[in-house]
Protein backbone atom coordinates (compact mmCIF):
# COMPACT_ATOMS: atom_id res chain seq x y z
CA UNK A 1 0.00 0.00 0.00
CA UNK A 2 1.35 3.76 -0.90
CA UNK A 3 2.63 5.39 1.93
CA UNK A 4 0.25 8.93 3.37
CA UNK A 5 1.86 12.01 4.21
CA UNK A 6 -0.75 13.66 5.90
CA UNK A 7 -0.65 17.05 7.11
CA UNK A 8 -1.03 16.96 10.82
CA UNK A 9 -4.21 18.82 11.80
CA UNK A 10 -4.33 17.73 16.13
CA UNK A 11 -4.59 21.32 17.70
CA UNK A 12 -4.74 23.04 14.92
CA UNK A 13 -8.44 24.38 15.54
CA UNK A 14 -7.13 25.78 18.71
CA UNK A 15 -4.30 28.21 16.57
CA UNK A 16 -7.29 29.25 14.49
CA UNK A 17 -9.86 30.01 17.40
CA UNK A 18 -7.12 31.30 19.73
CA UNK A 19 -5.87 33.62 17.68
CA UNK A 20 -6.67 37.79 18.25
CA UNK A 21 -7.08 38.43 14.86
CA UNK A 22 -10.43 40.67 14.08
CA UNK A 23 -12.27 37.99 12.04
CA UNK A 24 -14.37 40.77 9.73
CA UNK A 25 -13.85 40.42 6.10
CA UNK A 26 -12.75 37.30 6.93
CA UNK A 27 -14.25 34.06 4.98
CA UNK A 28 -13.85 30.51 5.78
CA UNK A 29 -13.79 27.22 3.65
CA UNK A 30 -15.57 25.12 5.87
CA UNK A 31 -17.12 21.47 4.95
CA UNK A 32 -19.91 22.84 2.21
CA UNK A 33 -16.58 23.95 0.67
CA UNK A 34 -14.47 20.44 1.23
CA UNK A 35 -17.51 18.07 0.34
CA UNK A 36 -17.22 20.11 -3.44
CA UNK A 37 -14.05 20.41 -3.81
CA UNK A 38 -13.71 16.71 -2.93
CA UNK A 39 -15.94 15.37 -5.76
CA UNK A 40 -14.15 18.34 -8.31
CA UNK A 41 -10.80 16.74 -7.38
CA UNK A 42 -11.85 13.38 -8.08
CA UNK A 43 -12.85 15.07 -11.61
CA UNK A 44 -10.25 16.65 -12.09
CA UNK A 45 -7.39 13.52 -11.40
CA UNK A 46 -9.57 11.87 -14.57
CA UNK A 47 -9.10 15.28 -16.66
CA UNK A 48 -5.72 15.42 -16.24
CA UNK A 49 -4.60 12.15 -16.27
CA UNK A 50 -5.23 12.38 -20.13
CA UNK A 51 -3.41 15.81 -20.65
CA UNK A 52 0.30 16.27 -22.09
CA UNK A 53 2.40 18.59 -20.25
CA UNK A 54 5.36 20.12 -21.19
CA UNK A 55 8.26 21.00 -18.72
CA UNK A 56 10.73 23.14 -19.92
CA UNK A 57 13.38 24.26 -17.21
CA UNK A 58 16.98 23.74 -15.15
CA UNK A 59 17.16 20.58 -14.03
CA UNK A 60 19.05 19.43 -11.52
CA UNK A 61 19.57 16.18 -9.18
CA UNK A 62 18.93 16.89 -5.07
CA UNK A 63 21.89 14.18 -3.68
CA UNK A 64 20.90 13.39 0.18
CA UNK A 65 23.79 12.03 2.37
CA UNK A 66 21.95 11.11 6.15
CA UNK A 67 23.91 10.28 9.27
CA UNK A 68 24.66 10.81 12.72
CA UNK A 69 26.77 13.34 14.91
CA UNK A 70 28.71 11.82 17.67
CA UNK A 71 31.86 13.76 17.65
CA UNK A 72 33.63 17.06 16.41
CA UNK A 73 36.42 16.49 14.42
CA UNK A 74 39.63 16.98 15.99
CA UNK A 75 41.10 19.19 12.82
CA UNK A 76 38.26 21.80 12.98
CA UNK A 77 35.12 22.61 15.16
CA UNK A 78 33.02 20.75 12.73
CA UNK A 79 30.27 18.09 13.34
CA UNK A 80 31.78 14.43 12.16
CA UNK A 81 28.44 13.12 10.42
CA UNK A 82 28.65 8.82 9.85
CA UNK A 83 27.11 8.46 6.78
CA UNK A 84 24.05 5.46 6.93
CA UNK A 85 22.45 6.29 4.23
CA UNK A 86 22.88 7.77 0.30
CA UNK A 87 20.11 8.55 -2.38
CA UNK A 88 19.24 10.25 -5.06
CA UNK A 89 16.16 12.59 -6.41
CA UNK A 90 14.96 14.36 -9.12
CA UNK A 91 15.32 18.23 -8.77
CA UNK A 92 14.53 21.94 -10.27
CA UNK A 93 12.36 21.46 -13.37
CA UNK A 94 13.19 17.57 -12.52
CA UNK A 95 11.00 17.72 -9.54
CA UNK A 96 8.30 19.60 -11.12
CA UNK A 97 7.97 16.76 -13.82
CA UNK A 98 8.01 14.52 -11.33
CA UNK A 99 5.41 15.96 -9.02
CA UNK A 100 2.83 16.26 -12.65
CA UNK A 101 3.62 12.42 -13.31
CA UNK A 102 1.66 11.57 -10.84
CA UNK A 103 -1.00 13.62 -12.48
CA UNK A 104 -1.07 12.89 -15.77
CA UNK A 105 0.13 10.07 -17.72
CA UNK A 106 2.29 11.97 -19.86
CA UNK A 107 4.86 14.54 -18.83
CA UNK A 108 8.03 15.65 -21.48
CA UNK A 109 11.39 17.23 -20.16
CA UNK A 110 13.69 20.00 -21.79
CA UNK A 111 16.68 21.06 -20.65
CA UNK A 112 20.38 20.24 -19.85
CA UNK A 113 22.87 18.37 -18.49
CA UNK A 114 26.03 17.16 -18.03
CA UNK A 115 28.45 14.35 -19.62
CA UNK A 116 29.12 12.54 -16.02
CA UNK A 117 27.84 10.02 -14.33
CA UNK A 118 25.04 11.79 -12.48
CA UNK A 119 23.41 11.91 -16.25
CA UNK A 120 22.78 8.38 -15.92
CA UNK A 121 21.30 8.78 -12.28
CA UNK A 122 19.04 11.84 -13.98
CA UNK A 123 17.44 9.13 -16.55
CA UNK A 124 17.30 6.53 -14.52
CA UNK A 125 15.06 8.32 -11.93
CA UNK A 126 13.38 9.72 -15.43
CA UNK A 127 12.06 6.67 -16.83
CA UNK A 128 11.67 5.31 -13.11
CA UNK A 129 8.61 7.65 -13.30
CA UNK A 130 7.82 7.27 -16.83
CA UNK A 131 8.72 10.48 -17.76
CA UNK A 132 9.69 11.44 -21.40
CA UNK A 133 13.04 13.51 -21.74
CA UNK A 134 14.72 15.31 -24.42
CA UNK A 135 17.88 16.33 -21.99
CA UNK A 136 20.63 18.23 -23.63
CA UNK A 137 24.07 16.75 -22.43
CA UNK A 138 26.06 19.73 -22.72
CA UNK A 139 30.25 19.99 -22.00
CA UNK A 140 29.60 21.05 -18.55
CA UNK A 141 28.32 19.02 -15.32
CA UNK A 142 24.82 17.68 -14.20
CA UNK A 143 23.82 20.14 -11.27
CA UNK A 144 23.47 18.43 -7.92
CA UNK A 145 22.83 19.51 -4.75
CA UNK A 146 24.07 17.93 -1.93
CA UNK A 147 22.69 17.97 1.68
CA UNK A 148 24.62 16.33 4.55
CA UNK A 149 21.16 15.75 7.04
CA UNK A 150 21.64 14.37 10.73
CA UNK A 151 19.73 14.57 14.06
CA UNK A 152 16.00 14.61 13.26
CA UNK A 153 16.52 15.47 9.81
CA UNK A 154 18.17 18.84 10.92
CA UNK A 155 20.40 20.14 8.05
CA UNK A 156 24.06 20.30 8.75
CA UNK A 157 25.16 21.80 5.30
CA UNK A 158 24.60 22.26 1.68
CA UNK A 159 27.55 21.85 -1.35
CA UNK A 160 26.60 23.09 -4.19
CA UNK A 161 27.90 20.91 -7.74
CA UNK A 162 27.36 22.99 -10.74
CA UNK A 163 28.86 24.69 -14.21
CA UNK A 164 26.90 26.42 -15.83
CA UNK A 165 28.64 28.53 -18.11
CA UNK A 166 27.32 27.15 -21.46
CA UNK A 167 28.95 27.86 -24.68
CA UNK A 168 27.76 28.32 -28.23
CA UNK A 169 27.98 24.35 -28.88
CA UNK A 170 25.58 23.45 -26.07
CA UNK A 171 23.19 26.14 -27.20
CA UNK A 172 23.52 25.29 -30.98
CA UNK A 173 22.41 21.69 -29.97
CA UNK A 174 19.71 23.05 -27.29
CA UNK A 175 18.10 24.98 -30.74
CA UNK A 176 18.19 21.96 -32.95
CA UNK A 177 16.34 19.79 -30.55
CA UNK A 178 13.98 21.94 -29.94
CA UNK A 179 12.97 22.70 -33.44
CA UNK A 180 11.62 18.85 -33.43
CA UNK A 181 9.56 19.61 -30.85
CA UNK A 182 5.66 19.33 -31.84
CA UNK A 183 5.15 22.68 -29.18
CA UNK A 184 1.26 22.30 -30.78
CA UNK A 185 1.14 18.77 -29.00
CA UNK A 186 0.96 19.72 -25.46
CA UNK A 187 -1.91 21.21 -23.51
CA UNK A 188 0.14 22.86 -21.02
CA UNK A 189 3.27 24.60 -20.79
CA UNK A 190 5.38 25.27 -17.98
CA UNK A 191 8.70 27.54 -17.86
CA UNK A 192 10.90 26.41 -14.78
CA UNK A 193 13.69 29.10 -14.41
CA UNK A 194 16.16 28.42 -11.03
CA UNK A 195 18.99 31.36 -13.01
CA UNK A 196 20.71 28.58 -14.38
CA UNK A 197 21.43 29.94 -18.08
CA UNK A 198 18.79 27.64 -19.71
CA UNK A 199 17.21 31.29 -20.14
CA UNK A 200 18.81 33.83 -21.70
CA UNK A 201 18.11 36.49 -24.38
CA UNK A 202 18.59 34.32 -27.13
CA UNK A 203 17.12 31.24 -26.10
CA UNK A 204 13.83 33.37 -24.77
CA UNK A 205 14.00 34.98 -28.26
CA UNK A 206 13.17 31.38 -29.28
CA UNK A 207 10.82 30.29 -26.93
CA UNK A 208 8.76 34.11 -27.57
CA UNK A 209 8.53 33.54 -31.08
CA UNK A 210 7.14 29.94 -30.86
CA UNK A 211 4.27 30.92 -27.60
CA UNK A 212 3.61 34.00 -29.70
CA UNK A 213 2.77 32.54 -33.12
CA UNK A 214 2.63 29.01 -32.85
CA UNK A 215 1.03 28.12 -29.26
CA UNK A 216 -0.92 31.12 -28.49
CA UNK A 217 -4.17 28.76 -27.26
CA UNK A 218 -1.83 26.36 -24.66
CA UNK A 219 -2.21 27.16 -21.01
CA UNK A 220 1.66 28.95 -20.30
CA UNK A 221 3.09 28.81 -16.63
CA UNK A 222 5.81 30.89 -16.03
CA UNK A 223 8.34 30.04 -12.06
CA UNK A 224 11.13 32.69 -13.22
CA UNK A 225 13.52 34.53 -11.59
CA UNK A 226 13.76 38.12 -11.02
CA UNK A 227 16.42 38.85 -13.24
CA UNK A 228 15.19 36.95 -15.93
CA UNK A 229 11.54 37.85 -15.50
CA UNK A 230 11.77 40.75 -18.61
CA UNK A 231 12.55 38.17 -20.88
CA UNK A 232 9.11 36.33 -20.07
CA UNK A 233 7.61 39.84 -20.31
CA UNK A 234 7.70 39.47 -23.90
CA UNK A 235 5.52 36.54 -24.00
CA UNK A 236 2.08 37.60 -25.14
CA UNK A 237 0.54 35.85 -22.43
CA UNK A 238 1.02 33.89 -19.09
CA UNK A 239 -1.85 32.59 -17.61
CA UNK A 240 0.00 31.70 -14.28
CA UNK A 241 2.94 33.22 -12.73
CA UNK A 242 4.53 31.94 -9.93
CA UNK A 243 6.65 33.31 -7.31
CA UNK A 244 7.82 33.69 -3.69
CA UNK A 245 7.74 36.61 -1.60
CA UNK A 246 11.35 37.70 -2.23
CA UNK A 247 11.22 37.79 -5.56
CA UNK A 248 7.92 39.31 -5.32
CA UNK A 249 10.00 42.23 -3.79
CA UNK A 250 12.82 42.43 -6.49
CA UNK A 251 9.76 42.12 -9.57
CA UNK A 252 6.94 44.17 -8.33
CA UNK A 253 9.09 45.97 -4.99
CA UNK A 254 6.84 44.97 -3.18
CA UNK A 255 7.80 44.41 0.83
CA UNK A 256 6.24 41.44 2.65
CA UNK A 257 9.17 41.70 5.90
CA UNK A 258 6.49 43.08 7.87
CA UNK A 259 5.33 39.29 7.64
CA UNK A 260 8.52 37.71 8.94
CA UNK A 261 7.13 37.47 12.78
CA UNK A 262 4.30 38.71 13.11
CA UNK A 263 0.54 38.45 10.75
CA UNK A 264 -0.49 41.91 9.69
CA UNK A 265 -3.49 41.74 8.26
CA UNK A 266 -3.71 45.37 7.34
CA UNK A 267 -0.50 44.59 5.34
CA UNK A 268 -2.76 41.88 3.27
CA UNK A 269 -4.97 44.37 2.59
CA UNK A 270 -2.63 46.55 1.16
CA UNK A 271 -0.81 44.47 -1.23
CA UNK A 272 -3.96 42.79 -2.44
CA UNK A 273 -4.81 46.74 -3.35
CA UNK A 274 -0.82 47.17 -4.86
CA UNK A 275 -1.41 48.99 -8.53
CA UNK A 276 2.08 46.97 -9.66
CA UNK A 277 0.67 44.01 -10.27
CA UNK A 278 -2.42 45.38 -11.54
CA UNK A 279 -0.66 47.39 -14.56
CA UNK A 280 1.09 43.31 -15.40
CA UNK A 281 -2.11 42.10 -15.45
CA UNK A 282 -4.38 44.09 -17.65
CA UNK A 283 -1.08 43.45 -20.01
CA UNK A 284 -0.18 39.82 -20.38
CA UNK A 285 -0.20 37.84 -16.89
CA UNK A 286 -3.34 36.13 -16.22
CA UNK A 287 -2.79 35.07 -12.55
CA UNK A 288 -0.21 36.29 -10.30
CA UNK A 289 0.59 33.83 -7.17
CA UNK A 290 3.21 34.83 -5.12
CA UNK A 291 3.96 32.42 -2.11
CA UNK A 292 4.10 33.73 1.86
CA UNK A 293 5.54 30.91 3.74
CA UNK A 294 4.11 30.37 6.96
CA UNK A 295 1.36 32.86 5.99
CA UNK A 296 -0.31 30.81 3.15
CA UNK A 297 -0.48 32.89 -0.37
CA UNK A 298 -1.61 35.36 -2.48
CA UNK A 299 -3.64 35.41 -5.96
CA UNK A 300 -3.67 38.41 -8.32
CA UNK A 301 -6.17 37.80 -11.21
CA UNK A 302 -8.27 40.38 -13.52
CA UNK A 303 -11.58 39.51 -11.27
CA UNK A 304 -10.52 39.75 -7.48
CA UNK A 305 -7.18 39.62 -5.47
CA UNK A 306 -6.96 36.89 -2.99
CA UNK A 307 -4.89 35.96 0.27
CA UNK A 308 -5.33 32.37 1.75
CA UNK A 309 -4.05 31.59 4.87
CA UNK A 310 -1.45 29.13 5.35
CA UNK A 311 -2.85 25.50 7.25
CA UNK A 312 -0.25 26.06 10.06
CA UNK A 313 1.93 23.10 10.30
CA UNK A 314 5.06 21.63 11.61
CA UNK A 315 7.56 21.94 9.18
CA UNK A 316 10.08 19.10 8.67
CA UNK A 317 11.54 20.37 5.16
CA UNK A 318 10.71 23.04 2.65
CA UNK A 319 13.06 21.35 -0.16
CA UNK A 320 10.37 21.08 -3.34
CA UNK A 321 7.76 23.00 -1.53
CA UNK A 322 7.43 25.30 -4.05
CA UNK A 323 7.78 22.96 -7.04
CA UNK A 324 4.56 21.64 -5.36
CA UNK A 325 2.48 24.99 -4.74
CA UNK A 326 3.17 25.63 -8.53
CA UNK A 327 2.34 22.24 -10.23
CA UNK A 328 -1.02 21.80 -8.09
CA UNK A 329 -2.30 25.44 -8.74
CA UNK A 330 -1.28 25.10 -12.71
CA UNK A 331 -2.78 22.22 -13.00
CA UNK A 332 -5.92 22.54 -11.48
CA UNK A 333 -6.57 26.32 -12.45
CA UNK A 334 -6.08 24.62 -16.62
CA UNK A 335 -9.13 22.17 -15.50
CA UNK A 336 -11.29 24.83 -13.70
CA UNK A 337 -10.14 27.81 -14.45
CA UNK A 338 -11.18 28.98 -10.65
CA UNK A 339 -8.97 30.81 -9.15
CA UNK A 340 -10.39 29.83 -5.31
CA UNK A 341 -10.35 26.03 -5.66
CA UNK A 342 -7.11 26.36 -7.23
CA UNK A 343 -5.65 28.34 -4.52
CA UNK A 344 -7.06 25.98 -2.27
CA UNK A 345 -5.93 23.18 -3.35
CA UNK A 346 -2.04 25.04 -4.19
CA UNK A 347 -2.30 26.44 -0.51
CA UNK A 348 -2.84 22.47 0.77
CA UNK A 349 -0.25 20.61 -1.00
CA UNK A 350 2.15 23.95 0.27
CA UNK A 351 1.62 22.68 3.99
CA UNK A 352 1.95 18.51 2.96
CA UNK A 353 5.24 18.87 1.22
CA UNK A 354 6.10 21.14 4.76
CA UNK A 355 5.33 18.05 6.66
CA UNK A 356 7.32 15.72 4.17
CA UNK A 357 11.21 15.02 5.05
CA UNK A 358 13.52 15.45 1.58
CA UNK A 359 12.43 16.44 -1.66
CA UNK A 360 8.98 14.50 -2.06
CA UNK A 361 6.20 14.94 -4.10
CA UNK A 362 2.43 15.56 -3.02
CA UNK A 363 0.17 13.08 -4.61
CA UNK A 364 -2.87 12.65 -5.16
CA UNK A 365 -3.79 10.20 -2.37
CA UNK A 366 -1.94 12.84 0.31
CA UNK A 367 -4.22 15.68 -1.43
CA UNK A 368 -7.50 13.30 -0.81
CA UNK A 369 -6.42 12.44 2.86
CA UNK A 370 -5.98 16.03 3.76
CA UNK A 371 -9.02 16.99 2.27
CA UNK A 372 -11.49 14.32 4.44
CA UNK A 373 -9.62 15.27 7.27
CA UNK A 374 -10.56 18.45 7.10
CA UNK A 375 -14.49 17.84 6.23
CA UNK A 376 -14.16 15.86 9.21
CA UNK A 377 -13.01 18.13 11.58
CA UNK A 378 -14.42 20.92 9.37
CA UNK A 379 -11.59 23.31 9.56
CA UNK A 380 -12.10 26.77 8.96
CA UNK A 381 -8.86 27.79 6.39
CA UNK A 382 -9.53 31.58 6.35
CA UNK A 383 -8.80 33.64 3.11
CA UNK A 384 -9.73 37.30 2.16
CA UNK A 385 -10.72 38.71 -1.64
CA UNK A 386 -11.03 42.02 -2.77
CA UNK A 387 -13.15 41.94 -5.80
CA UNK A 388 -12.43 44.08 -8.95
CA UNK A 389 -14.30 47.02 -9.65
Amino acid sequence: MESVNQVDYNSINNLVNNNHLNSNGFQYFDKFFYKEIINDFKKFLEFISTKKVLVIGDIMLDRWIKGEVERISPEAPVPVVKVFKEWIELGGAANVAKIISYYSNFVYLVGFAGNDIYFKNLLSLLKKRKINYNIIKTSKTTIVKTRVIAHNNQHIVRVDRENTNYDTFDYSYLFNNLKKIDFNGFDIIFFIDYNKNLFNKETMSFFSEIVNNNIFDKFIIVCPKPNNFNYFINFNKINYLSINKKEANQIFNISFDNLNNKFDFNLIKKILNDNNLMINLDKKIEDIVITLGSWGLTVFNNKYNLWVDAIKQEVFDVVGAGDNVSAIYGLYKFYSNDVLKSSFLANLAGSIAVSKPFTNPVKPIDISHSLYYLLKINYKNKFFKINKK
